[in-house]
């Protein structure tokens, strides 16, 4: 066996920040969700947010009035069965133009996993469509992005710790990462506003394709401009939408792809009953998930096996005490950042056993409460105020 954590939670102080990383699923859900008034604040990264212009982020918004309305956004579009039936359409498309780019040439799948999952969540978040990985938007977020984070991993830089250095002179010997933040700044802008802005102007054309930024501005009034205040917590909203959903899409894809490389046993039984179920006459729509029930233990082990989000690899999933606690006789310092160790939860030998091993079958026939209880979808969707807020699209 191997030793993933050391207990339920574990606490360590990082210069100035408390940090409780929590590691098993039963304390995450006794923590952030049965208390999750007290587990709602989000800790402040000052290089990505004050320097990098991710304030307007959903994710990075504390709970507070902001944040209600953005949840509210996102649970109207992505929790509603008539938007998410409008969504369908989409997926297959794109899904059918997979199939055929993975035909023509099997050794760019990685491209052609990433085309799919940028033209699903841009045409979703804009109605923006992609017909190559050479999408101007596509090579806009990619580089500004990678050159942000070229600067340092966000959270873990020492003006995070210390925010007063962000008024430290750009000039200085060993402001790089400032230097880079500022270079950059226009270009992450660029990225939230400008495919916000081409929906403002083909819908007051009146050519606007359905998309979650069109139904965002839905709220604004039409006798005036939108406010900059409003463009940008608009445009920080629909911005999650391809910057999340996009890495974690390709992620879950790519170890799909791995999964059934390195284990064609399963691979086999699942095309089997595919072939059983849908016949060869046609490709599998989303309509035949409820009758393909080992394939659904597959991609349940897929998400359990190879997390997309294993430890905040995105600083966006950790969370702040809002005020201070107790769980099992610890004290917990208000202000503490607190970390869900995802990887950790889903290796838990007391609920999955042998939990290295990529075995599906852990999740077939299962009763109702064990099958609750070992869903990975609970944990890997996050926890807290969030929870779940994807879970219906995914």
């Amino acid at each position: 066996m191997q030793l993933y954590h050391t207990g339920d939670i574990v606490y360590a102080r990082f210069l100035t920040r408390d940090v409780l990383i929590i590691n098993s699923a039963e304390a995450a859900r006794e923590l952030m969700e049965q208390r999750g008034a007290k587990y709602s604040g989000r800790p402040l990264f000052t290089y990505i947010c004050d320097l990098g212009g991710f304030s307007w982020n959903t994710g990075f918004i504390t709970n507070d009035d902001r944040w209600k309305r953005h949840r509210r956004w996102f649970q109207h579009s992505f929790q509603t069965k008539d938007l998410l039936d409008g969504y369908v359409p989409i997926q297959q498309r794109e899904t059918r133009i997979l199939y055929a780019d993975l035909a023509r040439e099997p050794s760019a799948f990685m491209d052609h996993l990433k085309r799919f999952s940028a033209a699903v969540m841009l045409e979703i978040g804009y109605g923006h469509t992609v017909t190559s990985i050479d999408d101007a938007h596509i090579r806009k977020v990619d580089s500004a992005l990678a050159g942000l984070f070229a600067a340092g991993t966000p959270g873990s830089m020492l003006v995070d710790f210390f925010p007063i250095l962000k008024y430290m002179p750009w000039w200085l010997p060993g402001a790089g990462w400032k230097r880079t933040a500022i270079r950059l700044r226009p270009d992450i802008d660029a990225m939230n506003l400008d495919p916000f802005r081409s929906v403002i102007k083909t819908m007051a054309a009146g050519s606007v394709k359905p998309s979650f930024a069109a139904t965002l501005l839905e709220e604004a009034p039409i006798d005036e401009p939108i406010s900059p205040t409003e463009e940008r917590e608009m445009s920080g909203a629909a911005g999650v939408v391809y910057s999340a959903g996009t890495e974690t899409t390709v992620s879950v894809l790519a170890v799909f792809v791995f999964a059934m490389v390195r284990h064609p046993a399963v691979f086999k039984k699942a095309q089997e009953e595919i072939d059983r179920v849908v016949g060869t006459g046609r490709l599998p729509q989303l309509d035949d998930r409820e009758a393909l029930p080992y394939l659904e233990c597959v991609l349940k082990e897929v998400y359990r096996w190879g997390v997309p989000i294993p430890l905040s690899k995105f600083p966006c999933v950790a969370h702040q005490l809002t005020e201070e606690d107790d769980y099992n006789g610890y004290d917990i310092p208000k202000s503490a950042t607190v970390i869900p160790n995802i990887w950790a939860m889903s290796r838990d030998d007391a609920i999955y056993e042998d939990p290295d091993d990529f075995k599906p079958e852990r999740f077939f026939e299962l009763e109702p409460d064990l099958a609750e209880l070992r869903d990975p979808r609970k944990i890997v969707f996050g926890h807290g105020g969030g929870m779940l807020r994807f879970l219906g699209f995914a």
